[in-house]
């Protein structure tokens, strides 16, 4: 395997047993609250947001090692389908599978 990725053996087995970098060990933890920020907005907020979440919440970060992290990871906002969410609840109650209908709003007529 060292030949293949052109290092010696002791190189290899060095970088092994190195420990994390403080920069990364610094990423991992403003990923950890990135991710909870991101969990807690139900996956709604994107960099800006998360970033003015994070520094109220006195976390000081740059907003293009916000941005970096998240795409590295996936982390992206998702928009809320307001349609789609009212077009299943429309299907719900059409066949009767709307055990909460007390509490949906709908218009008698559009049925």
């Amino acid at each position: 395997m060292c030949r293949v990725l052109g290092v010696s053996r002791s190189g290899y087995y060095a970088w092994l047993t190195r420990p994390e970098s403080n920069r990364a060990s610094n990423n991992n933890k403003l990923l950890k609250e990135i991710r909870r920020v991101y969990i807690q907005s139900c996956k709604t907020y994107g960099s800006p947001r998360i970033i003015r979440k994070l520094q109220k919440d006195g976390i000081n970060c740059g907003k293009n090692r916000v941005a970096r992290l998240m795409s590295s990871h996936g982390i992206f906002a998702r928009s809320i389908d307001h349609e789609r969410i009212y077009q299943e609840t429309l299907r719900q109650v059409i066949a009767g599978e709307a055990d909460h209908l007390d509490e949906l709003y709908y218009d008698p007529v559009i049925l």
